[in-house]
């Protein structure tokens, strides 16, 4: 749905296939609501048109005709997902308008949260830097946007960047990382690089990444880019 123009029509189309059959139809997005209390900037990407919040994701439901049964959030509250079913009330429950321009002001208030955590991002970069060589793991959407965004990959600006960018993903080993001149290894490759600090993508990911830094004989401290 967070790539479609017109999500409400996908979720109408989803309603008419089921609307005969009892069935219910399963949504999950990106948890917008998350985004914002943590300010996950890394996870804005081109591809997503929308980013739903609870309530903004029961209104697209009931605008398409579907009431919701349940909803939840998943993989460490990172995205939203609810079952919902057709209703025939043809009744939809607007927003409350304070709720309304509540999340109107937590979205203008990321702008602002955005732009300074990309300053903060840039500080430490620097000061880990300081201690020996960074690498980043993860080399997808969360990665790139952070390496376009706070390291000299792209803007050629001299500052701090990253000694390597780490993904366990086979087919991405050897790869360009979009926007800079860094290229996707293997973790193996940490054994020459002997990173002090890895910068991972997905606090989810933590304790794997420390597995496999310890399996590798890699002793660096591992930091989360948020949460």
């Amino acid at each position: 749905l967070e790539h479609l123009h017109d999500p409400v029509a996908a979720l109408d189309a989803q309603r008419s296939a089921v609307v005969s059959t009892d069935g219910l139809v399963y949504s999950e997005v990106p948890n917008g609501e998350l985004m914002i209390g943590h300010t996950a900037l890394w996870d804005l990407i081109y591809e997503h048109v929308s980013y739903f919040t609870p309530a903004s994701l029961t209104l697209a439901h009931a605008r398409a005709g579907l009431s919701i049964d349940r909803m939840d959030a998943a993989f460490g509250e990172q995205f939203l997902w609810c079952e919902s079913r057709p209703t025939d009330d043809g009744l939809v429950t607007e927003p409350d308008p304070d709720a309304a321009a509540a999340g109107v002001q937590a979205a203008l208030d990321f702008g602002e949260a955005a732009r300074a955590a990309i300053v903060d991002a840039r500080t430490s970069l620097a000061e880990y830097c300081e201690l020996g060589p960074v690498v980043l793991w993860g080399a997808g959407s969360k990665g790139m946007t952070y390496l376009n965004l706070v390291t000299d990959g792209a803007r050629g600006s001299g500052e701090a960047s990253v000694a390597g960018v780490i993904d366990i993903n086979p087919r991405k080993d050897g790869w360009g990382v979009p926007g800079t001149s860094l290229t996707i290894t293997t973790p193996e490759s940490l054994v020459d690089i002997r990173p002090a600090t890895v910068l991972i993508a997905n606090p989810v990911y933590a304790g794997e990444i420390e597995r496999q830094l310890a399996d590798l004989g890699v002793d660096a401290t591992v930091k989360a880019l948020w949460g």
